[in-house]
């Protein structure tokens, strides 16, 4: 395994073990549709919703969203209702505004997020997003 690819199976594993468990956020209650949903500049869908954008396979049912917006404004501007087994995973951007999140990054969020889900269809479509776009020999295991 080449040191690049070593680093994108670190950073995966501890984005599930490390990162996600500090993210924070709140979850609300999700439209029908999650094209229904305002984006403002710098939003930025992650987990199902990115592979349904990235692949066009995955029908989101766990929405996640993140972004630079104080929650609050954020929650104003969506009108939705708090729930803590809501679909919609509000959750503060963790990298700076100037990083430039482009494709291979959204893939990469993606990944993380559906193989932390433990998901066997997350799993598939994780698996097709690495086909595409950051040709890793073998995604990390998920470990629950």
């Amino acid at each position: 395994m080449s040191r690049g690819l070593g680093a994108i199976h670190i950073w995966i594993e501890h984005y599930r073990t490390v990162l996600r468990p500090k993210l924070g956020g709140i979850r609300l209650v999700a439209p029908g549709d999650w094209r229904e949903i305002p984006l403002t500049p710098n939003d930025y869908w992650g987990g199902e919703v990115a592979a349904d954008e990235l692949t066009r396979y995955l029908q989101p049912y766990e929405l996640q969203l993140f972004t630079f917006e104080p929650l609050q404004k954020k929650l104003a501007l969506l009108k939705a209702k708090p729930d803590p087994a809501g679909r919609l995973w509000l959750v503060p951007a963790f990298w700076g505004k100037g990083l430039d999140i482009n494709i291979n990054a959204k893939a990469l969020l993606a990944v993380a997020e559906l193989l932390a889900s433990s998901d066997s269809r997350n799993k598939e479509v994780a698996e097709l997003i690495n086909e595409q776009y950051l040709h890793l020999k073998i995604l990390p295991e998920t470990r629950v």
